[in-house]
Protein backbone atom coordinates (compact mmCIF):
# COMPACT_ATOMS: atom_id res chain seq x y z
CA UNK A 1 0.00 0.00 0.00
CA UNK A 2 0.93 3.11 -0.59
CA UNK A 3 -0.58 6.50 0.84
CA UNK A 4 -0.63 10.19 1.07
CA UNK A 5 -2.29 13.16 3.32
CA UNK A 6 -3.18 16.96 3.20
CA UNK A 7 -5.08 19.06 5.34
CA UNK A 8 -5.76 23.05 5.27
CA UNK A 9 -6.68 24.72 8.30
CA UNK A 10 -7.99 28.36 7.18
CA UNK A 11 -8.37 30.28 10.31
CA UNK A 12 -9.42 27.44 12.89
CA UNK A 13 -12.67 27.65 11.37
CA UNK A 14 -12.83 26.15 7.60
CA UNK A 15 -10.83 22.18 7.42
CA UNK A 16 -10.21 20.78 4.47
CA UNK A 17 -8.46 17.34 4.26
CA UNK A 18 -7.90 14.55 1.25
CA UNK A 19 -6.80 10.92 1.89
CA UNK A 20 -5.62 8.87 -1.09
CA UNK A 21 -4.13 5.79 -1.08
CA UNK A 22 -3.42 3.00 -3.87
CA UNK A 23 -3.39 -0.70 -2.65
CA UNK A 24 -2.42 -4.34 -4.00
CA UNK A 25 -3.17 -7.50 -3.44
CA UNK A 26 -1.20 -10.79 -4.65
CA UNK A 27 -4.85 -13.15 -4.36
CA UNK A 28 -6.29 -11.08 -7.86
CA UNK A 29 -4.65 -11.01 -11.02
CA UNK A 30 -2.25 -8.81 -12.72
CA UNK A 31 -4.92 -6.54 -14.42
CA UNK A 32 -7.26 -6.54 -11.18
CA UNK A 33 -4.46 -5.89 -8.83
CA UNK A 34 -3.92 -2.16 -8.01
CA UNK A 35 -6.87 -0.05 -6.59
CA UNK A 36 -7.24 3.47 -5.53
CA UNK A 37 -9.36 4.67 -2.74
CA UNK A 38 -9.71 8.35 -1.96
CA UNK A 39 -11.10 10.17 0.89
CA UNK A 40 -11.94 13.46 1.46
CA UNK A 41 -14.13 15.03 4.50
CA UNK A 42 -14.32 18.82 5.37
CA UNK A 43 -15.77 20.61 8.23
CA UNK A 44 -17.30 24.55 9.78
CA UNK A 45 -16.00 25.09 13.28
CA UNK A 46 -19.43 27.82 13.69
CA UNK A 47 -18.51 28.17 17.01
CA UNK A 48 -15.18 30.40 16.44
CA UNK A 49 -16.97 32.71 14.17
CA UNK A 50 -16.94 36.08 15.10
CA UNK A 51 -20.79 36.46 15.86
CA UNK A 52 -20.61 33.61 18.78
CA UNK A 53 -17.46 33.90 20.15
CA UNK A 54 -18.72 36.00 23.03
CA UNK A 55 -21.98 33.44 23.55
CA UNK A 56 -22.09 32.19 27.39
CA UNK A 57 -24.15 29.15 26.74
CA UNK A 58 -22.54 27.58 23.46
CA UNK A 59 -19.18 26.47 23.25
CA UNK A 60 -18.92 24.41 20.57
CA UNK A 61 -20.84 23.96 17.40
CA UNK A 62 -19.30 21.60 14.24
CA UNK A 63 -20.92 20.55 11.50
CA UNK A 64 -18.29 18.12 9.20
CA UNK A 65 -19.33 15.82 6.15
CA UNK A 66 -17.22 13.08 4.23
CA UNK A 67 -17.16 11.20 1.53
CA UNK A 68 -14.74 7.87 0.78
CA UNK A 69 -13.93 4.57 -0.66
CA UNK A 70 -11.16 1.78 0.31
CA UNK A 71 -11.25 -1.69 -1.14
CA UNK A 72 -12.35 -4.34 0.54
CA UNK A 73 -9.28 -6.75 0.97
CA UNK A 74 -10.17 -10.83 -0.26
CA UNK A 75 -8.60 -13.25 1.42
CA UNK A 76 -8.52 -16.65 -0.62
CA UNK A 77 -5.64 -16.91 -3.28
CA UNK A 78 -8.11 -18.85 -5.37
CA UNK A 79 -9.55 -15.63 -6.92
CA UNK A 80 -6.43 -14.90 -9.19
CA UNK A 81 -6.63 -18.37 -10.44
CA UNK A 82 -9.62 -18.02 -12.41
CA UNK A 83 -11.15 -21.21 -13.70
CA UNK A 84 -7.72 -22.99 -13.15
CA UNK A 85 -8.71 -26.46 -11.35
CA UNK A 86 -7.51 -26.63 -7.33
CA UNK A 87 -7.77 -28.97 -4.79
CA UNK A 88 -10.46 -27.58 -2.21
CA UNK A 89 -8.46 -26.98 0.66
CA UNK A 90 -4.40 -27.36 1.43
CA UNK A 91 -2.75 -28.04 4.89
CA UNK A 92 -3.38 -24.51 5.80
CA UNK A 93 -6.81 -23.94 5.17
CA UNK A 94 -6.37 -22.46 1.61
CA UNK A 95 -6.86 -23.93 -1.90
CA UNK A 96 -3.72 -24.89 -3.42
CA UNK A 97 -2.11 -26.81 -6.54
CA UNK A 98 -1.76 -30.65 -5.83
CA UNK A 99 1.11 -32.71 -7.42
CA UNK A 100 1.69 -36.69 -7.71
CA UNK A 101 5.41 -37.21 -7.71
CA UNK A 102 6.36 -34.16 -7.68
CA UNK A 103 4.59 -32.61 -11.09
CA UNK A 104 1.47 -30.93 -10.88
CA UNK A 105 -2.25 -32.52 -11.43
CA UNK A 106 -5.35 -31.27 -11.91
CA UNK A 107 -8.50 -31.67 -9.32
CA UNK A 108 -11.85 -30.32 -9.64
CA UNK A 109 -12.73 -27.18 -7.16
CA UNK A 110 -15.97 -28.81 -6.22
CA UNK A 111 -16.98 -26.99 -3.35
CA UNK A 112 -14.91 -23.95 -3.61
CA UNK A 113 -16.64 -22.95 -7.00
CA UNK A 114 -15.78 -22.13 -10.52
CA UNK A 115 -13.80 -18.65 -10.12
CA UNK A 116 -14.85 -16.14 -13.03
CA UNK A 117 -11.72 -14.92 -14.32
CA UNK A 118 -11.47 -11.30 -13.96
CA UNK A 119 -12.27 -11.22 -10.15
CA UNK A 120 -11.91 -7.82 -9.18
CA UNK A 121 -11.60 -5.59 -5.99
CA UNK A 122 -15.05 -5.53 -3.82
CA UNK A 123 -15.23 -1.60 -2.45
CA UNK A 124 -17.04 0.25 0.05
CA UNK A 125 -18.22 3.78 -0.69
CA UNK A 126 -19.04 5.83 2.36
CA UNK A 127 -20.87 9.38 2.58
CA UNK A 128 -21.49 10.95 5.94
CA UNK A 129 -22.92 13.95 7.36
CA UNK A 130 -22.09 15.31 11.21
CA UNK A 131 -23.17 18.19 13.66
CA UNK A 132 -21.22 18.02 17.36
CA UNK A 133 -22.88 20.73 20.35
CA UNK A 134 -21.29 21.89 23.20
CA UNK A 135 -23.32 23.87 25.49
CA UNK A 136 -22.44 25.64 29.26
CA UNK A 137 -18.71 25.34 28.66
CA UNK A 138 -19.02 21.46 27.14
CA UNK A 139 -21.08 20.55 30.29
CA UNK A 140 -23.60 19.25 27.98
CA UNK A 141 -22.19 17.35 24.51
CA UNK A 142 -24.71 15.86 22.10
CA UNK A 143 -23.40 14.45 18.46
CA UNK A 144 -25.82 13.54 15.76
CA UNK A 145 -24.31 11.18 12.89
CA UNK A 146 -26.01 10.20 9.37
CA UNK A 147 -24.44 7.91 7.08
CA UNK A 148 -25.06 6.30 3.50
CA UNK A 149 -22.87 2.64 2.80
CA UNK A 150 -22.76 1.23 -0.34
CA UNK A 151 -20.96 -2.49 -0.59
CA UNK A 152 -20.13 -2.41 -4.86
CA UNK A 153 -18.87 -5.42 -6.27
CA UNK A 154 -19.08 -7.95 -3.67
CA UNK A 155 -18.00 -10.97 -4.53
CA UNK A 156 -20.67 -13.95 -4.00
CA UNK A 157 -21.14 -17.92 -4.95
CA UNK A 158 -24.49 -18.38 -7.08
CA UNK A 159 -25.66 -22.11 -6.84
CA UNK A 160 -25.74 -24.05 -10.32
CA UNK A 161 -26.18 -27.71 -11.08
CA UNK A 162 -23.57 -30.03 -9.26
CA UNK A 163 -23.43 -31.82 -12.56
CA UNK A 164 -21.38 -28.80 -13.85
CA UNK A 165 -18.86 -30.14 -11.36
CA UNK A 166 -18.63 -27.30 -9.03
CA UNK A 167 -21.75 -26.26 -6.37
CA UNK A 168 -21.30 -22.73 -7.78
CA UNK A 169 -19.76 -19.73 -9.84
CA UNK A 170 -17.81 -17.20 -7.85
CA UNK A 171 -18.06 -13.50 -9.51
CA UNK A 172 -18.77 -10.14 -8.71
CA UNK A 173 -21.60 -8.08 -8.82
CA UNK A 174 -23.86 -7.66 -5.15
CA UNK A 175 -24.79 -4.24 -4.18
CA UNK A 176 -25.77 -3.70 -0.55
CA UNK A 177 -26.34 -0.10 0.83
CA UNK A 178 -26.66 0.70 4.56
CA UNK A 179 -27.94 3.76 5.90
CA UNK A 180 -29.24 5.16 9.24
CA UNK A 181 -27.65 7.68 11.72
CA UNK A 182 -25.93 7.97 15.38
CA UNK A 183 -27.03 10.28 18.64
CA UNK A 184 -25.00 10.33 21.48
CA UNK A 185 -25.55 12.36 24.10
CA UNK A 186 -23.36 13.16 27.27
CA UNK A 187 -23.56 14.84 30.17
CA UNK A 188 -21.56 16.26 33.24
CA UNK A 189 -24.15 15.77 36.25
CA UNK A 190 -21.07 17.11 38.70
CA UNK A 191 -18.32 18.63 38.63
CA UNK A 192 -16.30 18.80 41.98
CA UNK A 193 -12.55 19.14 42.16
CA UNK A 194 -12.70 15.67 43.93
CA UNK A 195 -16.10 13.93 42.75
CA UNK A 196 -17.25 13.34 39.21
CA UNK A 197 -20.77 12.18 37.87
CA UNK A 198 -21.12 11.67 33.94
CA UNK A 199 -23.87 10.33 32.05
CA UNK A 200 -24.45 9.64 28.70
CA UNK A 201 -27.27 7.78 26.33
CA UNK A 202 -26.84 7.16 22.70
CA UNK A 203 -29.02 5.00 20.28
CA UNK A 204 -28.12 3.69 16.25
CA UNK A 205 -30.38 2.69 13.61
CA UNK A 206 -29.46 0.99 10.28
CA UNK A 207 -31.41 -0.09 7.23
CA UNK A 208 -30.17 -1.97 4.16
CA UNK A 209 -31.18 -2.39 0.82
CA UNK A 210 -30.53 -5.03 -1.65
CA UNK A 211 -29.42 -2.74 -5.22
CA UNK A 212 -27.68 -5.70 -7.45
CA UNK A 213 -26.86 -8.92 -8.04
CA UNK A 214 -24.49 -10.58 -10.45
CA UNK A 215 -25.84 -10.54 -13.61
CA UNK A 216 -28.75 -8.15 -13.35
CA UNK A 217 -30.40 -10.87 -11.13
CA UNK A 218 -33.30 -9.94 -9.23
CA UNK A 219 -34.15 -13.09 -6.97
CA UNK A 220 -31.48 -15.98 -5.91
CA UNK A 221 -31.88 -18.30 -3.18
CA UNK A 222 -28.78 -19.47 -1.62
CA UNK A 223 -29.69 -22.44 0.98
CA UNK A 224 -32.44 -20.64 3.38
CA UNK A 225 -31.97 -17.34 2.14
CA UNK A 226 -33.74 -15.27 -0.38
CA UNK A 227 -32.23 -12.38 -1.76
CA UNK A 228 -34.61 -9.80 -3.54
CA UNK A 229 -33.34 -6.60 -5.40
CA UNK A 230 -34.67 -3.00 -3.90
CA UNK A 231 -35.49 -5.24 -0.58
CA UNK A 232 -33.78 -5.44 2.63
CA UNK A 233 -31.13 -8.43 3.08
CA UNK A 234 -31.66 -9.05 6.91
CA UNK A 235 -34.74 -10.71 6.73
CA UNK A 236 -35.95 -14.11 7.38
CA UNK A 237 -37.34 -16.37 4.40
CA UNK A 238 -40.03 -18.78 5.95
CA UNK A 239 -43.61 -20.28 5.45
CA UNK A 240 -46.19 -18.69 7.69
CA UNK A 241 -47.48 -21.05 9.93
CA UNK A 242 -51.27 -21.04 11.16
CA UNK A 243 -51.09 -23.71 13.85
CA UNK A 244 -51.65 -27.35 13.29
CA UNK A 245 -54.03 -29.62 11.99
CA UNK A 246 -56.48 -31.20 14.97
CA UNK A 247 -57.51 -33.57 12.17
CA UNK A 248 -57.48 -35.04 9.07
CA UNK A 249 -60.66 -33.43 8.11
CA UNK A 250 -58.96 -30.16 8.61
CA UNK A 251 -56.78 -30.65 5.76
CA UNK A 252 -57.78 -28.54 2.92
CA UNK A 253 -58.76 -30.28 -0.46
CA UNK A 254 -57.98 -29.31 -3.76
CA UNK A 255 -61.13 -29.31 -5.35
CA UNK A 256 -59.43 -30.15 -8.70
CA UNK A 257 -57.92 -33.13 -8.28
CA UNK A 258 -59.30 -34.42 -5.18
CA UNK A 259 -56.38 -34.57 -3.36
CA UNK A 260 -55.62 -33.24 -0.04
CA UNK A 261 -52.59 -30.13 0.65
CA UNK A 262 -49.47 -31.43 0.20
CA UNK A 263 -45.74 -30.30 1.61
CA UNK A 264 -43.60 -30.56 -1.61
CA UNK A 265 -45.31 -33.36 -3.01
CA UNK A 266 -46.08 -35.21 0.58
CA UNK A 267 -49.71 -35.25 1.69
CA UNK A 268 -50.05 -33.23 5.11
CA UNK A 269 -52.24 -35.24 8.07
CA UNK A 270 -53.29 -34.17 11.31
CA UNK A 271 -50.67 -33.14 13.99
CA UNK A 272 -48.97 -31.59 10.32
CA UNK A 273 -47.98 -27.72 10.76
CA UNK A 274 -50.92 -25.66 9.33
CA UNK A 275 -48.78 -23.34 6.71
CA UNK A 276 -50.37 -20.54 4.71
CA UNK A 277 -50.72 -21.84 0.94
CA UNK A 278 -50.10 -18.15 -0.70
CA UNK A 279 -50.34 -19.08 -4.24
CA UNK A 280 -53.38 -21.70 -3.72
CA UNK A 281 -52.20 -24.58 -6.02
CA UNK A 282 -52.43 -27.14 -2.38
CA UNK A 283 -48.65 -27.35 -2.16
CA UNK A 284 -46.67 -25.80 0.10
CA UNK A 285 -43.18 -24.98 -0.94
CA UNK A 286 -40.70 -22.77 -1.46
CA UNK A 287 -43.71 -20.33 -3.12
CA UNK A 288 -45.03 -19.84 -0.06
CA UNK A 289 -42.68 -18.64 1.73
CA UNK A 290 -42.81 -15.22 2.78
CA UNK A 291 -40.17 -12.56 3.85
CA UNK A 292 -40.54 -12.14 8.15
CA UNK A 293 -38.88 -10.73 11.14
CA UNK A 294 -35.45 -8.82 11.08
CA UNK A 295 -31.93 -10.32 11.66
CA UNK A 296 -30.47 -7.28 13.20
CA UNK A 297 -32.20 -4.77 15.34
CA UNK A 298 -33.45 -1.84 14.16
CA UNK A 299 -32.48 0.10 17.00
CA UNK A 300 -29.53 -0.42 19.41
CA UNK A 301 -27.49 1.16 21.53
CA UNK A 302 -26.02 1.99 25.42
CA UNK A 303 -26.59 4.33 28.91
CA UNK A 304 -23.45 4.76 30.70
CA UNK A 305 -22.83 6.06 34.20
CA UNK A 306 -19.76 7.40 35.68
CA UNK A 307 -18.71 8.01 38.93
CA UNK A 308 -15.20 9.38 39.64
CA UNK A 309 -13.69 10.55 43.66
CA UNK A 310 -10.04 11.35 43.80
CA UNK A 311 -7.75 8.46 41.85
CA UNK A 312 -11.13 5.92 42.12
CA UNK A 313 -14.03 5.51 39.38
CA UNK A 314 -16.59 3.25 38.99
CA UNK A 315 -18.44 2.43 35.32
CA UNK A 316 -21.89 1.27 34.70
CA UNK A 317 -22.66 0.49 30.80
CA UNK A 318 -26.30 -0.74 29.47
CA UNK A 319 -27.02 -1.90 26.43
CA UNK A 320 -30.08 -2.55 24.86
CA UNK A 321 -31.70 -3.33 21.04
CA UNK A 322 -35.19 -3.28 20.23
CA UNK A 323 -36.98 -5.07 17.62
CA UNK A 324 -34.94 -7.80 16.11
CA UNK A 325 -36.22 -11.54 15.49
CA UNK A 326 -34.47 -14.87 17.02
CA UNK A 327 -35.39 -18.11 14.98
CA UNK A 328 -34.77 -21.37 16.50
CA UNK A 329 -32.66 -22.71 13.11
CA UNK A 330 -32.84 -26.77 14.19
CA UNK A 331 -36.63 -26.70 14.94
CA UNK A 332 -37.45 -24.64 11.52
CA UNK A 333 -35.67 -26.96 9.89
Amino acid sequence: SFYTNVGYNFDQKYFVSLYVRRDGTSYLDDDHRWLVSPTLSASWKVSNEDFLKGSSWLSNLNVRASWGRVGRLLMDEMYKGGPVYNVDAGWNGLPNISTYNGFPSINAAYVTGYVVPGTSWPVVEQMNGGIDVGLFHDRLRASLDVYSKVDRNLVLKIPTLEEEGYTGIVKNGMDIRNYGYELSVDADIVRGKKFQWTTGINVYTNQNKLLALPDGLQNLVIDNRRFLVGKPVDRYWLLINDGIYNTDDEVPTNPATGKKMSYQGVTLHEGDPKWKDLDGNYDINDNDKGMKGRLSPAAMGGFSITFCYSNWGVNVLLNYAFDRKVINQVLAD
